[in-house]
């Protein structure tokens, strides 16, 4: 919130060393500032952005609505942005959680597609999650829409799928793998770990629950949860390594987890931090 007690969706810089803002970006507004007190809107805005993503080129990645921001991760000065254009009535937004993946020549990212019904109900609309892929090197800064030269390949329906985007060392994606749909009036989940090759080829593991992965590590191991209960590690076919009960309600595991550089995971509850070696 700001001083003013309205409410913007904002990316905010601080120095590592001491803490000390170092710049903040507007995403509404499209336009960086050096103080809080310098952003006086009059109206609040409730929409979320994504989780930023470090790329290896210096810049952040960042969705808000339609859009995709490039940001120079030192200066907070915007480098380039796409907007994802609306087609047959369809509303599309970047997913506001772990929606976005930077390789090393590659920016992934997933857009939910959602059509409501007419007459309006807020409460009813079809949608899908589809997962982008752009060449950083073909990206064209002047102009806001995606052009051929820019995809790496074309946009893929993963349905009720979504992120975060984690990279392997040869450029695959994995992803948590789900899928709703009702029949005979009965819900049916359908859980996978899905894979997406450097040429958009798409593979999966189906899996009997809902699994959730948040790293990845040097040697493609892939960490994540269990309905908060349990840590799993699964290789990079899905196959499952190991898992740790951490002892249910109240002690859930939260995210976001972390990895250090020896590869040594954490993963933290309301009450305790674990660490789990190799």
């Amino acid at each position: 919130m700001l001083p003013n007690q309205t409410i913007q969706p904002l990316l905010i810089s601080f120095k590592a060393e001491d803490g000390t803002l170092n710049w903040i970006f507007n995403l509404l507004e499209e336009k960086r500032y050096t103080d809080l007190a310098q952003i006086t809107p009059t109206s609040t805005i409730r929409a979320y952005p994504s989780f930023p993503v470090a790329g290896k080129d210096g810049n952040l990645y960042l969705g808000f609505g339609p859009t995709l921001f490039a940001i120079d991760a030192e200066t907070g000065e915007p480098q380039w942005k796409k907007i994802i254009e609306v087609k047959d009535g369809w509303q599309n937004n970047l997913e506001n959680t772990f929606s976005i993946g930077a390789g090393t020549n590659g920016i992934y990212f997933i857009v939910k597609q959602a059509a409501y019904v007419w007459p309006p109900d807020s409460t009813t609309a079809a949608h899908s999650n589809f997962l982008y892929a752009l060449k950083l090197d073909q990206i064209n800064s002047t102009s806001t829409f995606i052009s051929t030269e820019e995809i790496k390949w074309e946009p893929i329906n993963i349905f009720n799928s979504g992120g975060p985007i984690l990279i392997g060392k040869d450029g695959t994606l994995y992803l948590r793998g789900y899928n709703y749909y009702e029949a005979w009036g009965e819900p049916h989940h359908i859980y996978s770990f899905l894979r997406i090759l450097n040429n958009g080829e798409v593979t999966s593991t189906p899996l009997d629950y809902s699994f959730s992965p948040q790293l990845i590590d040097n040697e493609d191991k892939i960490y994540g949860s269990y309905v908060n209960e349990s840590v799993i590690a699964l290789n990079s076919q899905g196959n499952e390594i190991w898992r740790y009960y951490g002892g249910g309600a109240p002690n859930y595991f939260v995210f976001p987890f972390a990895l250090s550089k020896e590869d040594i995971l954490y993963a933290p509850t309301p009450k305790t931090l674990f660490a789990f070696g190799q």
